[in-house]
């Protein structure tokens, strides 16, 4: 029971122990408001349980949301977006050694970079990256 109920109930047992009459002006006019009272606290008592079932709802798709995300976004595999000091691992199709680059050793206006085992010059193909960081 809630803190409206509580104070209705506690109202109306003060009306009750007055023992209106219900004929006279002032006890229809009593009677009157404490119906209207009941109304509008049993009223207020849906609003609030719709209110916390939405609420929960709401965390419900929150979390739902928050893992979606996670899933979406943490998992970028197409480029290191959120890490300035990442590197990819490249082989030279050449002699096949592992070249390691950094973000600093190539921007994206790049478009081949040199092996530093053969010498050899490899070409870079760009491909587009889907996520959100990566659109600027």
């Amino acid at each position: 029971m809630g803190y409206l109920s509580e104070k209705y109930n506690y109202v109306k047992g003060l009306c009750d122990g007055l023992e209106l009459n219900a004929e006279s002006k002032e006890g229809k006019i009593l009677i009157a408001i404490m119906e209207l009272l009941d109304d509008v606290v049993l009223s207020v008592e849906d609003l609030e349980d719709s209110r916390d079932e939405i609420n929960d709802y709401m965390d419900e798709i929150d979390e739902d949301l928050a893992a979606l995300e996670e899933e979406i976004y943490e998992d970028c595999d197409c480029c290191d977006c959120d890490d300035d000091d990442a590197s990819l691992e490249v082989e030279c199709p050449e002699c096949d050694a592992l070249i390691e680059l950094t973000n600093d050793m190539l921007s994206e206006d790049a478009s081949e970079f040199t092996c530093p085992s053969c010498g050899e010059k490899i070409e870079i193909e760009w491909d587009d990256c889907d996520c959100e960081d990566c659109e600027e």
